[in-house]
C-alpha cells in the first residue's frame, strides 16, 4: 500500500480498533441501507493502516489484564467487537462451538426488564474473549497493514488537501497522510493521577505504588 493513498488510519490495535476493522470488513459484502456500500468499504479496507506501539492485535490489552491477574472480564458477553447485528449472541455462539461455554459466568445480580430470566447476562473469561477476538481477526482482519509505532501528533492538512498528517515515534516513514483517522487508544497509556499521588509515592518504598499503566508496561504477555 502506498503511504500517500491511506484512506483510513486506525490508531490502536485493541478491541475498539478491531471493532472498526471488522465492521468495515462486513460492509464489503453488505447491501444494507445504512452501510458504506461494498465497493466503497472494500476500497477503504485495502488502503487501511493500523498503528499501535505494542506491535500486535490486543497485545497491550493482554498485558494490562495479565499484569493485574484479571481472569474474568466485567463486561457482559454482548460487549464485543463482532460486527453481527445480533450482538448479544456472537460470543455465546463462539463459546458453544468451541466447547468453552463454562467460561461464561452468569451475572446473578442482573435484573433487566428486557432480558429473559432463562437467558441471563454472562461475562466471558479473559481467555475466551481473547480466543473470540483471534477468530474475529482471522475472519474480518482484511488486507490491512499493522505498524508498530506510537502516534505522537495528528494535524489536519491545510486546504485544499483533504485529510490528516500523523507523526510516528519510530519506523519509516515517520510521517503518514490519511484521509480519515480514528483514535481507538483507550486511556492512551496516559495515567490520570490524584493530587496525593506524588506525596504517597515519595513516602513509600520504590515500586510499592504503581499505576496500572506502569504495571502493564513491565509485564511480559
Amino acid at each position: 500500500m502506498d503511504d500517500d493513498r491511506i484512506e483510513l488510519a486506525i490508531v490502536g490495535a485493541g478491541p475498539c480498533g478491531l471493532a472498526i476493522l471488522s465492521r468495515l470488513s462486513r460492509d464489503c459484502t453488505s447491501t444494507g441501507a445504512h452501510e458504506l456500500g461494498p465497493e466503497s468499504a472494500a476500497a477503504i479496507l485495502r488502503a487501511t493502516v493500523v498503528i499501535d506501539p505494542a506491535g500486535g492485535w490486543l497485545a497491550a490489552w493482554r498485558r494490562k489484564l495479565g499484569s493485574q491477574g484479571v481472569a474474568q472480564l466485567r463486561s457482559p458477553a454482548f460487549v464485543h467487537p463482532h460486527p453481527s447485528r445480533v450482538i448479544d449472541e456472537s460470543l455465546r455462539r463462539w463459546a458453544d462451538a468451541h466447547g468453552r461455554r463454562a467460561e461464561l459466568d452468569a451475572i446473578a445480580a442482573a435484573d433487566v426488564a428486557d432480558v429473559p430470566r432463562d437467558r441471563p447476562w454472562h461475562t466471558p473469561s479473559a481467555g475466551a474473549f481473547d480466543g473470540f477476538c483471534a477468530g474475529l481477526l482471522a475472519e474480518h482482519g482484511g488486507p490491512v497493514r499493522l505498524r508498530a509505532a506510537r502516534v505522537v501528533d495528528v494535524r489536519p492538512l491545510p486546504p485544499p488537501a483533504d485529510g490528516f498528517e500523523l507523526r510516528l515515534d519510530r519506523g519509516e516513514p515517520r510521517t503518514l497522510r490519511a484521509r480519515r483517522v480514528v483514535l481507538a487508544v483507550g486511556d492512551g497509556a496516559t495515567p490520570r493521577l490524584p493530587p496525593w499521588w506524588e506525596r504517597a509515592r515519595a513516602a513509600g518504598p520504590p515500586g510499592r505504588l504503581l499505576h496500572a499503566t506502569e504495571l502493564a508496561q513491565t509485564h511480559d504477555a
